[in-house]
């Protein structure tokens, strides 16, 4: 397991990981983390559960509503291949 905290440019600003084992058809809670001083409308978490070197499930969470946090421009761009299309972005979009 993987976090970070990035500001609204996605720069890392503090980053953490942990080994841990979860058997089969379970799940396995973590020691609690407090974040008294994430400044909530222009910082977030990232996070990414990783086996084998392999990002297997990931997401973001901000700390205040949407539509207060100060999201930058995210510069997106995207490319077109047969039916794929892919976007990407330099700064911190969610819900794209």
């Amino acid at each position: 397991m993987e976090w970070e905290i990035r500001d609204a440019s996605a720069r890392v600003l503090r980053s953490e990981a942990a080994d841990i084992s979860v058997p089969s058809l379970s799940s396995v809670w973590l020691a609690r983390v407090e974040l008294p001083d994430i400044a909530i409308y222009d910082e977030y978490v990232s996070y990414r559960a990783v086996i084998e070197g392999k990002t297997v499930s990931e997401g973001t969470v901000i700390f205040s509503y949407p539509k207060y946090f100060r999201y930058e421009d995210p510069e997106l761009r995207y490319e077109i291949d047969g039916d794929i299309i892919t976007v990407y972005a330099s700064k911190y979009a969610r819900g794209v």
